[in-house]
């Protein structure tokens, strides 16, 4: 769904002659000539899609196919049996699911390929580590947290509330307008705390994700080349001084 497929095309091209890179891609929204989405997990579909995904992917094989939402109106495990079929006619190498419940992702506990959860994961948003990020830690699934950076406000780039152009979709999202000063004042005193062991706001809040036991991996965005530089730095952070600074770090995000 990402551009309506654009985002593959893209990957397709610049990546068409590398195959030691693992792809991940996302089945289960789908959209009409219009761009109009809708949730759609039926067999049909996910074989279609997956047809489609590898031929922008210009690839024989998805890494990690997984699913997207699970379908309101289908039948999560008829789905998952489909994401197995298609593992094993080699379509697809393993899956995973985003956006489930716990109950819906302890059921795809019996699934032999089903080897991630993807769940939103941030120093503003810790509710995967009440439960999700637990259990998938404890049976040896791997966990990719989206929205690491908090939609980009955890860069501390926007000193003040921003303003969005037009098809950006954080126009829309409160923590940007009514709230923005909310998480502003935290921001300031977490860079604060990042500055005090030589790294940037980015740096800091990804690499306290990357820590966390069960965390595989993160996926920040990044609109440039310098961005896609300064997240890659994360991954190597002295977990030293990471661990020195921890309680600070959690003193300004309980506060109210």
């Amino acid at each position: 769904m990402y551009g309506l497929g654009h985002s593959e095309i893209v990957l397709g091209k610049v990546f068409k002659n590398k195959r030691d890179i693992v792809i991940a891609t996302k089945v289960g929204l789908r959209w009409n000539n219009k761009g109009k989405l809708r949730h759609d997990l039926s067999s049909e579909y996910i074989r279609e899609a997956c047809q489609k995904s590898l031929s922008r992917l210009q690839r024989e094989r998805i890494e990690l196919y997984q699913i997207h939402w699970p379908d309101p109106m289908g039948d999560l495990e008829e789905s998952a049996m489909e994401m197995e079929s298609l593992v094993e006619r080699g379509l697809v190498a393993s899956w995973g699911a985003s956006n489930l419940s716990i109950d819906q992702l302890k059921k795809m506990k019996i699934f032999p390929n089903f080897i991630s959860y993807q769940g939103r994961l941030n120093l503003f948003d810790l509710n995967a580590m009440e439960e999700l990020l637990p259990w998938c830690s404890s049976n040896s699934v791997g966990f990719i947290a989206y929205e690491p950076l908090f939609k980009g406000l955890l860069t501390g780039k926007f000193d003040k509330r921003p303003t969005f152009p037009i098809g950006d979709h954080r126009r829309h999202i409160e923590r940007f307008k009514e709230e923005f000063f909310f998480y502003s004042k935290k921001i300031k005193k977490l860079k604060e705390i990042a500055k005090d062991i030589d790294i940037s706001l980015t740096e800091l809040s990804l690499s306290l994700l990357l820590e966390e036991p069960g965390v595989t991996t993160v996926i920040p965005g990044a609109k440039d080349s310098k961005q896609v530089r300064d997240n890659i730095k994360a991954a190597s952070i002295d977990i030293r001084a990471l661990r020195q600074i921890k309680k600070d770090v959690k003193t300004v995000l309980d506060e109210r």
